[in-house]
């Protein structure tokens, strides 16, 4: 059964993934411009799911947002593991 839900979840984020893309050309699409619409539809990103979505280093696409002023936070309560969010 959670196999199942997990299969489904993965499903959904990767149809929401793709429908970023309609109407416009991926190469304009950033991973800083996928981290933030990720987190505006879901609330927030993990590690886990950013490595779906395409971007293996999340912690480096952290901290280029940071720098350029987004107030994003760890709300992970297992330091090792980024779950990020505004």
């Amino acid at each position: 059964m959670a196999n199942a839900k997990l299969k489904l979840k993965r499903f959904d984020m990767w149809k929401w993934f793709l429908g970023l893309f309609r109407g416009e050309c991926s190469a304009n699409k950033t991973e800083k411009d996928m981290v933030l619409a990720h987190i505006e539809y879901h609330g927030s990103i993990s590690t886990t799911e950013a490595r779906i979505i395409g971007i293996n280093h999340l912690r480096s696409v952290i901290c280029k947002m940071r720098k350029d002023g987004y107030k994003i936070k760890n709300v992970s309560n297992a330091g090792s593991i980024g779950i990020y969010k505004f």
